[in-house]
């Protein structure tokens, strides 16, 4: 097991927190969709203060880049995540990243504070222009969030500094014909990255059964990608995910049952979910059970991965035996043209 002790050799750590199941949108796709009748959690803003201060000794211990990435819900509902990123980039030491469906960054000096807030801002955007706005049920809300994309591209412009800008789109079979169009705009307005998800077939509407690509769409998706990927320059948007990350995208159309994934359990990336539990992604918190409340110390903090792997070796959950973690297959990686 790779210590996480270790710090110029190793990648950023990136801890990805759920802080919020608020939202509000009301997408057809999404468990968060504001019009379910659910309970809704957010954490306490006190617990993630703690845990935030117990990662600044661990910084300054290991001297390595520390990530914290808010998701949702909508991360923008929960009303204390200007405050303390805020803090979190005022004391410099940690890197502070959201993903937001952008409909709260709507005016000039909400846009200013998110540029100098994050570090990273990544924009769910599910379609090109009214494809979008009628997944997401709201309108003019594409063209609200490529007004923000431009003024944090004239800003990054005018001042050298700025905020890393990424999209995350779910590949819908309405957005087949729209590829080129689509990613061609985000980069016109000065997006670094995209990166892509599945659509999941859990709780869809029958309505919208067909928008789930067969494998043969898929794949002609995937050729698209490829050869766009060789269509912009080195200043211009990457295009992310590795081969076996398409792969993947590929054969989970089939439902196809992945072998188990070798996993670094923690080493490089952990999730947090909206109770407090922390786990080396989103599916398995249930199965590994640590909540940060536990978690007090430095040397305790650090045991984490070895913990995971002992936990997973005493009997092999049912997540990590049919492993999908988006991070794990590279859904964020960088690939060069040539690749």
């Amino acid at each position: 097991m790779i210590p996480l002790t270790c710090s110029e050799n190793k990648p950023k750590l990136v801890i990805v927190w759920r802080i919020t199941e608020t939202c509000n949108l009301s997408c057809w796709f999404c468990e968060y969709n504001k019009i379910l009748t659910k309970k809704r959690l957010s954490v306490p803003h006190s617990d993630v203060n703690r845990f935030y201060e117990l990662l600044l000794k661990i910084q300054q211990k290991t001297n390595r880049e520390i990530m914290l990435s808010w998701i949702g819900g909508e991360p923008f509902c929960w009303q204390p995540i200007w405050e303390l990123s805020k803090s979190i980039k005022e004391k410099g030491k940690l890197q502070v990243s959201v993903t937001t469906n952008g409909v709260l960054l709507s005016t000039k000096d909400i846009r200013k504070q998110a540029f100098d807030t994050f570090d990273e801002i990544t924009f769910s955007v599910d379609g090109y222009r009214t494809n979008h706005d009628d997944t997401r049920m709201h309108k003019g809300l594409y063209n609200n969030i490529l007004e923000s994309i431009e003024y944090f591209r004239k800003m990054k412009l005018k001042t050298g500094l700025g905020p890393l800008i990424r999209v995350n789109t779910i590949i819908l079979r309405q957005n087949l014909n729209y590829l080129d169009l689509f990613i061609d705009e985000l980069n016109d307005y000065g997006v670094n990255e995209i990166s892509f998800n599945i659509l999941g077939s859990n709780n869809l509407p029958e309505s919208k059964a067909n928008e789930k690509l067969s494998n043969e769409d898929m794949s002609l998706f995937v050729a698209n990608l490829e050869r766009l990927r060789n269509k912009y320059t080195t200043n211009q948007i990457k295009i992310l995910g590795s081969k076996e990350y398409f792969s993947l995208l590929i054969n989970k159309t089939d439902n196809f049952s992945n072998n188990k994934k070798k996993c670094n359990f923690g080493n490089d990336f952990l999730f947090i979910d909206q109770n407090g539990f922390i786990a080396p992604c989103d599916n398995t918190t249930n199965d590994f059970k640590v909540h940060i409340s536990s978690i007090t110390t430095i040397p305790e903090f650090l045991r984490l991965p070895d913990k995971f792997s002992r936990d997973n070796d005493a009997g092999i959950f049912q997540a990590c035996s049919n492993c999908s973690n988006t991070n794990l297959y590279g859904k964020f990686q960088k690939r060069e043209n040539s690749e």
